[in-house]
């Protein structure tokens, strides 16, 4: 089908529309895009926000427990669908000029409206292909039209919003040019869930310390990939060097439990300190690319777009997590001693990001990283709590069930451990191994923990215990640690975060070498008052 050019209208529109890098900030005020999660972003994010509706259709497929279902979730784990649209369009005649990433271009779809992209890399003259990345729109439940990635498999791919299979696109400053491509085969996706692991590079001394701990303990830095495959196909951990797991022997059940909470634990968990880490290396960066968007995507992929705008929605990622588990554990709440309501951790987590948003407009970057230090302790404590559950379910009814989920959660803790007492990792290891023929000792895999509260920076009152709501009491052995308990930690006096104190200047790039003369454990003092 032959298509009309452009419209002055569409071609005015590539200079008129945000960039998806765009700030809400007009003359040093903020916009307002919509809250997610009770946090405005500075950016348009809402295609990262939608992360977790891939986790929410392979659910739906694992769920269905069969050969076909789990190769269909492979499917959309490793191509995604809902984030990061990106169009391979060929031209018939190579581009007359140098093409910079981010540049606009503005084609139509299939019902003649007006389809925005931008080039996500830098292409020469003569260049005959190009990838361009689809610009979302602000509105989280409309934010794009084009979804198509590993989503043909299922029969949820949406293509309305897709360039045409064949017609003319605008390039900002750069003329028009004819194309052609697949709308089935050519629209795909640069951020998936896969991608979160895949994606990670072997870190450099002193740049990533958490990066570098589970590479460490792992000596794989797609761990998280390989963890979540095994899942999936029913296979075994071959290229780690610590802490495998063993599928084959598996069902779909604990397979399922086990490739879900993987895609979380390990794969989005380090994507979002990978991202606060890049919007505080990026602060320290003179003339660098601004950090703002990266702590967007941070809280994005923290929480998914199910949370809401108020994050009270049902989601499946971090988020949700942290609020399941205060229940559980008895965490909930401004004090981190309710059994309802939005965990501790989360008022915590969310306090900070909102507040280091301030941080980074006024480029105190050595409060942005202290920030993003104190978040990364909030978001351990779920780790641990999960650990502790599921180390007590396999001590006294083991299932496959129980067993996957212990050995998902002991793995995305045991670096962190590994790094403080390699003993005590051990000792958890040995426990929550996936295929151990040993029963778990809940009270060694406890005690374990506890011995590295202090050094990971945790406090028993917000680990708090296992709860049996059948009894209104702790499971037996199960209480939060306290002064008695043996090699646990006691609750240390509340100390000012320091968040509380920030610096006068407005530029603090030059002070970020200070981090490194904190010593770990006054960092791990002053972490727990809330400002809110």
């Amino acid at each position: 089908m032959t298509m009309r050019f452009l419209s002055n209208i569409a071609s005015c529109l590539l200079l008129l529309l945000p960039s998806v890098t765009s700030r809400a900030q007009t003359g040093g005020n903020r916009l307002s895009y919509p809250q997610i999660a009770g946090y405005a972003p500075f950016t348009i994010v809402t295609d990262s926000n939608a992360i977790d509706l891939d986790l929410q259709l392979i659910e739906t497929e694992l769920f269905k427990s069969s050969e076909d279902s789990f190769r269909n979730a492979l499917q959309i784990y490793q191509n995604g669908g809902h984030t990061a649209s990106i169009a391979t369009l060929t031209l018939t005649s190579g581009i007359s000029g140098p093409v910079a990433e981010g540049t606009r271009v503005a084609g139509l779809d299939s019902l003649n409206r007006d389809v925005i992209g931008e080039v996500s890399q830098d292409y020469p003259v003569g260049a005959t292909e190009l990838n361009v990345l689809y610009v979302p729109t602000s509105n989280q439940q409309s934010y794009l039209e084009c979804l198509v990635g590993g989503l043909t498999v299922v029969n949820q791919s949406q293509t309305s919003g897709c360039f045409v299979p064949s017609g003319s696109i605008s390039i900002s400053n750069g003329g028009n040019y004819q194309y052609q491509y697949k709308v089935s085969e050519n629209n795909r996706n640069a951020v998936t869930l896969a991608s979160f692991s895949l994606d990670l590079v072997e870190p450099q001394p002193d740049t990533h310390p958490t990066l570098e701990k589970f590479f460490d303990y792992y000596g794989d830095i797609h761990y998280g990939d390989a963890t979540c495959r095994a899942a999936l196909q029913a296979t075994e951990t071959i290229n780690v060097q610590r802490g495998r797991v063993n599928f084959q022997q598996i069902g779909y059940q604990g397979r399922t439990e086990g490739a879900t909470l993987s895609m979380v634990l390990l794969n989005v968990w380090m994507e979002v300190r990978v991202q606060m880490r890049l919007a505080t290396d990026m602060c320290k960066t003179v003339g660098g690319e601004t950090p703002e968007e990266h702590w967007d995507r941070a809280v994005a992929y923290y929480t998914g777009s199910l949370e809401g705008t108020l994050g009270d929605g049902t989601g499946r990622l971090l988020h949700q997590l942290a609020d399941d588990m205060c229940v559980e554990f008895r965490t909930c709440g401004r004090n981190s001693d309710e059994r309802g309501g939005r965990s501790y951790v989360n008022r915590e987590i969310l306090t900070r990001l909102r507040t280091t948003q301030d941080f980074i407009e006024n480029q105190q970057c050595v409060s942005v990283e202290l920030a993003e230090e104190e978040i990364e302790i909030f978001m351990i404590i779920p780790l641990a709590q999960g650990t502790l559950k599921y180390a007590y379910l396999r001590s006294v009814a083991d299932s496959e069930i129980n067993e996957s989920a212990g050995a998902i959660f002991a793995a995305s803790i045991l670096p962190l451990v590994h790094a403080c007492d390699q003993n005590d990792a051990a000792t958890i290891s040995r426990n929550l191994g996936l295929g151990s023929t040993s029963s778990t000792n809940f009270t060694a895999v406890k005690l374990a923990l506890e011995n590295n509260y202090e050094c990971l920076g945790l406090m028993c009152q917000y680990i708090g215990g296992y709860f049996d709501p059948n009894i209104n009491d702790y499971y037996a052995g199960a209480s939060p640690c306290d002064k008695s308990a043996n090699g646990s930690v006691a609750v240390p006096s509340a100390a000012p975060s320091m968040l509380g104190t920030q610096p006068s200047s407005g530029d603090n790039r030059n002070k970020a070498a200070l981090i490194a003369s904190i010593p770990i454990k006054v960092v791990v003092m002053i972490v727990f008052i809330t400002l809110i």
